[in-house]
């Protein structure tokens, strides 16, 4: 379409989301982010893919880390979570910062650390 004021189908969208801010919508063949979806002449139907999120991040002591290959296994089995977005850590510190939205829970980030013998604190 070359004009953003002409009515859009669904066949001229490939994707429909909320960004992150859940502010904008925004359609990932244009990449424009339109702060409201009507006044743009979207057709009525179109509903995001995603729902507000919520952003969480937690810091974690976990005294059993003693070098680099201590973190990166951290960071690898816990990026393995459904919803987590980011792991960092520091085997100086002995401390985690992880960062999740749903479906993960700090429930399901400290089982897994158990689960691999590191076990927060």
């Amino acid at each position: 379409m070359d004009s953003r004021t002409d009515k859009k189908t669904p066949e001229d969208l490939s994707v429909c989301r909320k960004s992150d801010t859940a502010e904008h919508f925004r359609f990932s063949d244009e990449g424009e982010p339109c702060d409201d979806a009507r006044s743009a002449n979207f057709i009525d139907d179109l509903t995001p893919v995603k729902e507000n999120v919520s952003m969480e991040k937690t810091s974690l002591t976990i005294p059993g880390i003693s070098c680099a290959h201590c973190v990166m296994t951290i960071k690898n089995e816990l990026s393995e979570i459904e919803g987590v977005k980011n792991v960092e850590g520091r085997a100086e510190t002995k401390n985690i910062v992880v960062t999740w939205e749903s479906p993960a829970t700090l429930e399901k980030i400290r089982k897994t650390l158990d689960d691999i013998n590191y076990p927060a604190t």
